[in-house]
Protein backbone atom coordinates (compact mmCIF):
# COMPACT_ATOMS: atom_id res chain seq x y z
CA UNK A 1 0.00 0.00 0.00
CA UNK A 2 1.62 3.51 -0.56
CA UNK A 3 1.15 6.67 0.64
CA UNK A 4 -1.74 8.13 -1.70
CA UNK A 5 -4.06 4.60 -0.89
CA UNK A 6 -3.35 5.18 2.74
CA UNK A 7 -4.23 8.93 2.66
CA UNK A 8 -7.34 7.92 0.98
CA UNK A 9 -8.42 5.10 2.99
CA UNK A 10 -7.82 7.06 6.38
CA UNK A 11 -9.60 10.53 4.79
CA UNK A 12 -12.67 7.12 3.81
CA UNK A 13 -12.98 6.47 7.47
CA UNK A 14 -13.11 9.89 8.72
CA UNK A 15 -16.01 11.13 6.48
CA UNK A 16 -17.68 7.60 7.33
CA UNK A 17 -17.33 8.65 11.27
CA UNK A 18 -15.75 4.77 11.27
CA UNK A 19 -13.03 5.13 14.63
CA UNK A 20 -9.92 4.24 13.65
CA UNK A 21 -6.18 3.84 15.16
CA UNK A 22 -3.11 4.63 13.46
CA UNK A 23 -1.09 2.96 15.47
CA UNK A 24 -1.27 -0.38 17.77
CA UNK A 25 -1.98 -4.10 18.00
CA UNK A 26 -5.02 -4.59 20.05
CA UNK A 27 -7.80 -4.06 17.15
CA UNK A 28 -8.33 -5.37 13.84
CA UNK A 29 -5.98 -4.74 11.33
CA UNK A 30 -7.66 -3.83 8.09
CA UNK A 31 -4.69 -2.77 5.97
CA UNK A 32 -1.52 -1.46 6.82
CA UNK A 33 -1.01 0.77 9.41
CA UNK A 34 -4.65 1.09 10.09
CA UNK A 35 -6.70 -0.45 12.89
CA UNK A 36 -10.70 -0.35 13.22
CA UNK A 37 -12.38 -1.02 16.33
CA UNK A 38 -14.90 -3.10 14.59
CA UNK A 39 -16.32 -6.63 14.47
CA UNK A 40 -15.08 -8.70 11.45
CA UNK A 41 -17.99 -8.56 9.63
CA UNK A 42 -17.60 -5.04 9.66
CA UNK A 43 -14.53 -4.75 8.66
CA UNK A 44 -15.18 -7.33 5.72
CA UNK A 45 -17.75 -4.94 4.31
CA UNK A 46 -15.43 -1.55 4.99
CA UNK A 47 -13.20 -3.05 2.53
CA UNK A 48 -15.31 -3.92 0.18
CA UNK A 49 -16.55 -0.58 0.56
CA UNK A 50 -13.58 0.98 0.12
CA UNK A 51 -12.35 -0.79 -2.73
CA UNK A 52 -15.45 0.08 -5.02
CA UNK A 53 -15.14 3.75 -3.62
CA UNK A 54 -10.89 3.41 -4.44
CA UNK A 55 -12.33 2.59 -8.17
CA UNK A 56 -14.52 5.63 -8.57
CA UNK A 57 -13.14 7.96 -7.27
CA UNK A 58 -9.22 7.61 -7.81
CA UNK A 59 -7.92 9.26 -10.89
CA UNK A 60 -5.82 6.81 -13.01
CA UNK A 61 -2.05 7.44 -13.37
CA UNK A 62 -1.55 7.55 -16.80
CA UNK A 63 -3.86 10.74 -16.61
CA UNK A 64 -1.46 12.75 -13.82
CA UNK A 65 1.79 11.17 -15.36
CA UNK A 66 2.47 14.54 -16.52
CA UNK A 67 2.41 16.06 -12.51
CA UNK A 68 5.37 15.39 -10.63
CA UNK A 69 6.76 16.63 -7.24
CA UNK A 70 10.44 16.60 -9.32
CA UNK A 71 8.94 19.55 -11.32
CA UNK A 72 8.79 21.72 -8.57
CA UNK A 73 7.83 24.73 -9.97
CA UNK A 74 4.61 22.90 -11.81
CA UNK A 75 3.49 21.26 -8.81
CA UNK A 76 3.71 24.45 -6.93
CA UNK A 77 2.06 26.43 -9.00
CA UNK A 78 -0.49 23.78 -9.34
CA UNK A 79 -0.81 23.73 -6.12
CA UNK A 80 -1.13 27.38 -5.14
CA UNK A 81 -4.33 27.22 -7.80
CA UNK A 82 -6.00 24.86 -6.12
CA UNK A 83 -5.69 26.87 -2.69
CA UNK A 84 -6.93 30.00 -3.90
CA UNK A 85 -9.72 27.44 -5.31
CA UNK A 86 -10.22 25.80 -2.10
CA UNK A 87 -9.86 29.25 0.04
CA UNK A 88 -12.36 30.93 -2.33
CA UNK A 89 -14.95 28.67 -3.37
CA UNK A 90 -15.26 25.99 -1.21
CA UNK A 91 -18.71 25.10 -1.15
CA UNK A 92 -18.51 24.65 -5.26
CA UNK A 93 -15.73 22.18 -5.42
CA UNK A 94 -17.70 19.20 -4.14
CA UNK A 95 -15.42 18.09 -1.40
CA UNK A 96 -16.75 15.61 1.92
CA UNK A 97 -17.05 18.17 4.78
CA UNK A 98 -14.21 16.41 6.81
CA UNK A 99 -11.98 16.87 3.79
CA UNK A 100 -8.97 19.12 4.50
CA UNK A 101 -6.76 20.60 1.83
CA UNK A 102 -3.04 20.87 3.26
CA UNK A 103 -2.57 24.82 2.57
CA UNK A 104 0.11 25.00 4.78
CA UNK A 105 2.05 22.65 3.13
CA UNK A 106 5.91 23.38 2.81
CA UNK A 107 7.81 20.81 0.47
CA UNK A 108 6.98 20.42 -2.96
CA UNK A 109 6.29 16.67 -2.51
CA UNK A 110 3.86 17.55 0.27
CA UNK A 111 2.02 19.96 -2.12
CA UNK A 112 2.38 17.42 -4.94
CA UNK A 113 0.36 14.77 -2.68
CA UNK A 114 -2.05 17.06 -1.91
CA UNK A 115 -3.01 17.81 -4.92
CA UNK A 116 -3.47 13.99 -5.60
CA UNK A 117 -5.95 14.01 -2.43
CA UNK A 118 -7.59 16.59 -3.44
CA UNK A 119 -8.41 15.13 -6.92
CA UNK A 120 -9.02 11.64 -5.57
CA UNK A 121 -11.90 13.09 -3.06
CA UNK A 122 -13.14 15.95 -5.58
CA UNK A 123 -16.43 14.54 -5.83
CA UNK A 124 -17.55 14.43 -9.62
CA UNK A 125 -18.09 12.53 -12.22
CA UNK A 126 -14.78 11.07 -13.36
CA UNK A 127 -14.96 12.87 -16.92
CA UNK A 128 -15.71 16.47 -15.16
CA UNK A 129 -12.54 15.20 -12.62
CA UNK A 130 -10.54 14.81 -15.48
CA UNK A 131 -11.53 17.72 -17.54
CA UNK A 132 -10.58 19.75 -14.51
CA UNK A 133 -6.42 18.51 -14.72
CA UNK A 134 -6.69 18.94 -18.23
CA UNK A 135 -7.56 22.40 -17.68
CA UNK A 136 -4.69 23.02 -15.17
CA UNK A 137 -2.56 21.14 -17.56
CA UNK A 138 -4.23 23.40 -20.24
CA UNK A 139 -2.99 26.79 -18.76
CA UNK A 140 0.16 25.89 -17.57
CA UNK A 141 1.42 25.33 -20.72
CA UNK A 142 -0.53 28.47 -22.32
CA UNK A 143 0.98 30.69 -19.24
CA UNK A 144 4.44 29.37 -20.44
CA UNK A 145 5.38 32.99 -22.11
CA UNK A 146 4.90 35.21 -19.79
CA UNK A 147 6.57 33.02 -16.90
CA UNK A 148 9.72 34.69 -16.30
CA UNK A 149 13.12 33.52 -16.14
CA UNK A 150 14.51 33.28 -12.62
CA UNK A 151 18.10 32.49 -13.09
CA UNK A 152 19.43 35.59 -11.03
CA UNK A 153 18.01 33.76 -7.94
CA UNK A 154 20.00 31.06 -6.46
CA UNK A 155 18.74 28.35 -4.50
CA UNK A 156 21.35 28.06 -2.49
CA UNK A 157 22.05 32.02 -1.13
CA UNK A 158 20.42 31.97 1.98
CA UNK A 159 20.64 36.02 1.92
CA UNK A 160 19.30 36.84 -1.71
CA UNK A 161 16.45 33.94 -0.83
CA UNK A 162 15.77 36.35 2.27
CA UNK A 163 15.83 39.21 1.08
CA UNK A 164 13.41 38.07 -2.44
CA UNK A 165 10.93 36.24 -0.31
CA UNK A 166 10.75 39.83 2.31
CA UNK A 167 10.21 42.07 -0.73
CA UNK A 168 8.39 39.57 -2.34
CA UNK A 169 5.38 38.77 -0.11
CA UNK A 170 4.79 42.08 1.46
CA UNK A 171 3.60 43.24 -2.47
CA UNK A 172 0.80 40.39 -1.75
CA UNK A 173 0.07 40.82 1.82
CA UNK A 174 1.18 36.99 1.67
CA UNK A 175 -1.78 36.23 0.63
CA UNK A 176 -1.19 32.03 0.95
CA UNK A 177 -0.17 32.72 4.39
CA UNK A 178 3.24 30.78 3.05
CA UNK A 179 5.90 30.82 6.17
CA UNK A 180 8.80 28.96 4.17
CA UNK A 181 11.33 28.04 6.88
CA UNK A 182 14.45 28.29 4.94
CA UNK A 183 16.21 29.70 1.88
CA UNK A 184 15.06 26.56 -0.60
CA UNK A 185 11.31 26.77 0.96
CA UNK A 186 11.67 30.68 0.39
CA UNK A 187 13.25 30.52 -3.29
CA UNK A 188 10.38 27.98 -4.16
CA UNK A 189 7.51 30.04 -2.60
CA UNK A 190 8.93 34.07 -4.28
CA UNK A 191 8.82 31.36 -8.11
CA UNK A 192 5.16 30.22 -6.86
CA UNK A 193 3.58 33.87 -6.27
CA UNK A 194 5.58 35.42 -9.64
CA UNK A 195 4.21 32.44 -12.07
CA UNK A 196 0.69 32.67 -10.15
CA UNK A 197 0.04 36.83 -10.07
CA UNK A 198 1.67 37.28 -13.26
CA UNK A 199 0.09 41.11 -13.27
CA UNK A 200 1.64 41.79 -10.17
CA UNK A 201 5.36 40.42 -10.72
CA UNK A 202 5.56 41.45 -14.29
CA UNK A 203 8.73 42.14 -16.28
CA UNK A 204 9.21 45.90 -14.99
CA UNK A 205 8.77 44.66 -11.09
CA UNK A 206 11.14 41.55 -11.31
CA UNK A 207 14.06 43.74 -12.69
CA UNK A 208 13.35 45.69 -10.08
CA UNK A 209 13.46 43.43 -7.19
CA UNK A 210 16.67 42.00 -9.16
CA UNK A 211 18.10 45.33 -9.31
CA UNK A 212 17.28 45.79 -5.92
CA UNK A 213 18.49 42.96 -5.00
CA UNK A 214 21.92 43.72 -6.74
CA UNK A 215 22.22 47.42 -5.09
CA UNK A 216 21.46 45.67 -1.41
CA UNK A 217 24.36 42.90 -2.36
CA UNK A 218 26.60 46.31 -3.40
CA UNK A 219 25.76 48.08 0.10
CA UNK A 220 26.34 45.02 1.90
CA UNK A 221 30.00 44.86 0.18
CA UNK A 222 30.59 48.34 0.46
CA UNK A 223 30.15 48.51 4.19
CA UNK A 224 32.20 45.76 4.92
CA UNK A 225 34.69 47.43 2.41
CA UNK A 226 34.29 51.10 4.06
CA UNK A 227 33.70 52.26 0.32
CA UNK A 228 31.00 54.62 1.62
CA UNK A 229 32.35 58.07 2.63
CA UNK A 230 31.25 59.33 6.00
CA UNK A 231 30.22 62.56 3.83
CA UNK A 232 27.57 60.59 1.85
CA UNK A 233 26.51 58.70 5.11
CA UNK A 234 25.78 61.59 6.82
CA UNK A 235 23.73 63.23 3.50
CA UNK A 236 21.49 59.48 3.38
CA UNK A 237 20.83 59.70 7.09
CA UNK A 238 19.83 63.31 6.88
CA UNK A 239 17.19 62.69 4.48
CA UNK A 240 16.09 59.47 6.12
CA UNK A 241 15.81 61.81 9.20
CA UNK A 242 13.37 63.89 7.00
CA UNK A 243 11.04 61.52 6.21
CA UNK A 244 11.26 59.74 9.57
CA UNK A 245 12.81 56.46 8.20
CA UNK A 246 15.67 54.45 8.81
CA UNK A 247 18.96 55.43 5.98
CA UNK A 248 18.20 51.40 5.21
CA UNK A 249 14.77 52.19 4.39
CA UNK A 250 15.30 55.10 2.04
CA UNK A 251 17.69 53.27 0.12
CA UNK A 252 15.51 50.94 -0.37
CA UNK A 253 12.29 52.72 -1.36
CA UNK A 254 14.41 54.45 -3.99
CA UNK A 255 15.39 51.25 -5.51
CA UNK A 256 12.25 50.05 -5.71
CA UNK A 257 9.66 52.74 -6.03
Amino acid sequence: MNRRQRNFIIRWLEFKGVSYLPFGQDELKLTEGIYLKTSIGQAKQLKVDIKKFWEHQAIALDNISWLSPKLERQCNWIWGQLVIEFKQKTKEIYLPPTFSFDTYAFTTKDRYQSIIDFFDYLNVPMAEKLRKVEQLKKNWVENAPQRAKIDWLDIDNKEQCDWIWEHSSKLLDNIFLLAPRDNKEKYHDAILLYDTFLGVFDKDKLKKLKNGWAQQKSRTNQKQKGVISEKSLNKVRKQASKLSITPDELIEKLLLD
